[in-house]
């Protein structure tokens, strides 16, 4: 919580274009959603896929790190879990990487959807 709300205090309104005040939000509720999320208890049987970007969103590369980690984190120990790295991405993976998130997307649809 306390990261995200240094996130957000880097940050002015007048810094974000029209097109961008989605993210300004999701920004000043970052950490009321982050206590949120970690009070969650997540079930075992709920498949995961977490596509990570090569390059995280951050400048700097501690935090970063302590961010792939934390996705690293979520999927270790868990068969129904998978982490896949979007090597050269960014954090726009969708972006980037557009025919890996849909390959992915649908083999991890096939792999646990289709078999009910």
């Amino acid at each position: 919580m306390k990261f995200a709300k240094k996130i957000f205090e880097m940050y002015s309104r007048k810094d974000f274009e029209p097109d961008n005040l989605s993210l300004y939000h999701l920004l000043a509720n970052m950490e009321r959603t982050s206590d949120y999320v970690r009070q969650v208890l997540l079930s075992d049987s709920i498949p995961i896929l977490d596509v990570m970007a090569e390059i995280g969103p951050f400048q700097d590369s501690n935090k970063n790190e302590r961010f792939k980690n934390d996705q690293r984190n979520l999927v270790n120990g868990y068969k129904n879990r998978r982490l896949i790295l979007a090597e050269g991405s960014s954090h726009n993976i969708s972006d980037d990487k557009p025919g890996l998130v849909i390959k992915e997307i649908a083999d991890f649809y096939r792999r646990h959807l289709l078999r009910r």
